[in-house]
């Protein structure tokens, strides 16, 4: 079986360098022979399989920045814990060279990874629901979350649409990308609920039940409060 380990661009996701190996000898030993091209300022991202001592010095000797996805359990890397950082990192060790552990398996850092997945959520929802106010006549439900995830994620590697001055455009191209890939406009329509077992809140499916769905209208009225003492 052949093994390829290639050293992508985060933006472009273009080819840099690329070295080939078997299952023989793994991903370890093709990936020493690309290391070479790293230089000092460049920031590589690896998965856990990456994460050894050994490789770790191979790579730092270069000069470059790593961010390694670090692994759990016997083989994993003994990464002892000289500090605790206060947002929940620590600070460790690794071939020889002091490193930032972002996660952990503590509570602490538990409910950190959490809050930051919450935080980027509501990032996102406060993108998309201010798209929809410059455009009233769109429904929030067509617009795509895939697409916001998608184009936030293309904007943080590409650096683009940073903010310089105080101002602020919660639009920007979040909003320009859901705007312009909206879904289709969802049907109103009901239809009974049937089920295929008879044990369930529903009434079973039977040869008599229409399946065709039906057109609905919702009417929604908005009563003022009365002001009058």
């Amino acid at each position: 079986m052949l093994w390829m380990v290639a050293i992508l661009t985060a933006k472009t996701r273009s080819v840099l360098d690329a070295a080939f190996g078997t299952d023989a000898v793994g991903e370890l030993s093709p990936a020493r022979q690309i290391t070479s091209y790293l230089r000092p300022g460049m920031v590589l991202l690896e998965n856990r399989n990456f994460a050894t001592h050994g490789f770790f010095r191979t790579g730092t000797a270069t000069g470059a920045d790593f961010c390694v996805r670090a692994k759990t359990g016997a083989t994993a890397m003994h990464l002892p814990v000289l500090d605790r950082l206060a947002d929940g990192s620590s600070l460790s060790t690794a071939g020889g060279e002091r490193v930032r552990v972002l996660r952990g398996r503590h509570p602490g850092a538990v409910f950190q990874q959490s809050w930051a997945l919450l935080t980027c959520y509501q990032v996102l929802r406060a993108a998309m629901t201010e798209a929809t106010l410059q455009h009233p006549g769109i429904d929030p439900d067509r617009l795509s979350s895939t697409i916001a995830l998608h184009t936030a994620h293309d904007q943080v590697v590409q650096a683009r649409g940073t903010f310089t001055g105080a101002a602020t455009n919660l639009v920007g191209a979040i909003g320009a990308a859901l705007l312009a890939e909206p879904m289709p406009a969802r049907r109103i329509r009901t239809r009974p609920h049937v089920v295929k077992r008879a044990i369930s809140m529903f009434r079973a499916k039977a040869r008599n039940i229409k399946h065709q769905t039906h057109p609905a209208t919702l009417t929604t009225k908005i009563l003022s409060p009365n002001h009058s003492p």
